[in-house]
C-alpha cells in the first residue's frame, strides 16, 4: 500500500505532456534560444500549452520543434538534466532551475544584444594552447541579423613559434561547430610573447542570422608547435560568466568537439546591423 501511495504522488509531480507536438507557434515574444544557449547540454526540453496546443522545444530533435518564442506572462515547463541557473535581463535577474521539470512564468527581458556588445573581455587568467592537434573555439549568440566586419581575440605565443594559423567562423548546432561561414589565415609571428597577451584583429566576415549561435575557432598550424614554442588563446578559467556561449575543444582536427563550461575565451565582435 505504501509503495502504491509513493507511486501515485510521484506521478502527480510529473507534468502531463503529450508525445506529439502541435502546429508551429506564431513568431512573437523572446526567442527560445535565449534559454537554450544559456543552459546548453543541461537542457532536455521546454513545453508550453498555448491556445489549446502543446508546443515543444527539444534541442536534440530540432526538426519537430514547434516552440519558437517565449511570451511574457505565460508559463513554461523547462526540463533540465542538472541544477542550473537561468539569467534574465530584468529584475529578479535569475531563476534557479532544479534537476527535472521546472514550471516558470516568463518574465521577458531577452533584450536583443547589440552587435558591438557581443564580447567577453575580462578575467584573463589562463591560456588554451595550440599543441599538436588541439583546436580551440568560442561560441557566441546573435539576437539580431548582423554583418560581421572583424573579430578581435586576446592572443599570445610562446618561445620562437612563428607561422600561420587558420581561423574559422562556423554555425553551431548541438553546441558544436557545424558549417564554416568564413575562413582567414592569421600570421602568428606578429603576436606578443608577453603575458597576458594582447588584442589582435582577425578579419573574419560574414552575415550572421538572428537567433543563431556561431563559433570562432582556430585550426592546424602551418608549422608544428612543440612544448616550448606554440600559440595560445587567453581565457578566463577562474570565473567564466559568458552566458551566450562557451569554449569548445577538439583533439582530432575538428571532427569531434567537447564543450568546456569551465572556460570563456577573450573575444570581441565588430559588426553592423544587416
Amino acid at each position: 500500500m505504501i509503495s502504491l501511495l509513493v507511486l501515485a504522488v510521484t506521478l502527480l509531480a510529473i507534468p502531463f505532456i503529450p508525445y506529439f507536438p502541435s502546429p508551429a507557434q506564431a513568431a512573437t515574444g523572446d526567442s527560445v534560444a535565449f534559454v537554450a544557449n544559456q543552459l546548453g547540454n543541461k537542457l532536455d526540453r521546454i513545453w508550453s500549452y498555448t491556445d489549446g496546443q502543446w508546443l515543444l522545444y527539444d534541442p536534440a530533435t530540432p526538426t519537430i520543434n514547434t516552440l519558437q518564442r517565449l511570451e511574457i506572462g505565460k508559463g513554461y515547463w523547462i526540463g533540465v538534466s542538472a541544477d542550473s541557473v537561468l539569467y534574465f535581463n530584468v529584475d529578479p535577474f535569475y531563476k534557479n532551475l532544479y534537476k527535472g521539470w521546472n514550471l516558470i512564468g516568463w518574465l521577458g527581458g531577452a533584450t536583443p544584444i547589440a552587435a558591438q556588445e557581443i564580447a567577453y573581455t575580462a578575467g584573463e587568467d589562463a591560456a588554451s594552447d595550440n599543441l599538436g592537434g588541439q583546436w580551440v573555439g568560442q561560441t557566441f549568440t546573435t539576437y539580431e541579423s548582423i554583418e560581421m566586419e572583424s573579430l578581435s581575440l586576446r592572443l599570445m605565443r610562446r618561445g620562437t613559434f612563428a607561422g600561420t594559423i587558420p581561423f574559422y567562423l562556423a554555425t553551431v548546432a548541438g553546441g558544436v561547430p557545424q558549417f564554416v561561414v568564413s575562413r582567414v589565415v592569421f600570421d602568428i609571428a606578429t603576436v606578443t610573447t608577453t603575458w597576458p597577451g594582447a588584442w589582435y584583429t582577425v578579419p573574419l566576415t560574414g552575415v550572421l542570422e538572428a537567433g543563431q549561435q556561431y563559433a570562432v575557432f582556430f585550426g592546424t598550424s602551418g608549422v608544428a608547435p612543440d612544448v616550448n614554442n606554440f600559440f595560445t588563446w587567453i581565457v578566463d578559467k577562474s570565473n567564466p560568466t559568458y552566458g551566450e556561449g562557451s569554449v569548445v575543444t577538439s583533439v582530432d582536427g575538428g571532427r569531434t568537439w567537447v564543450t568546456r563550461w569551465d572556460l570563456d575565451a577573450m573575444f570581441r565582435v565588430k559588426a553592423k546591423v544587416a
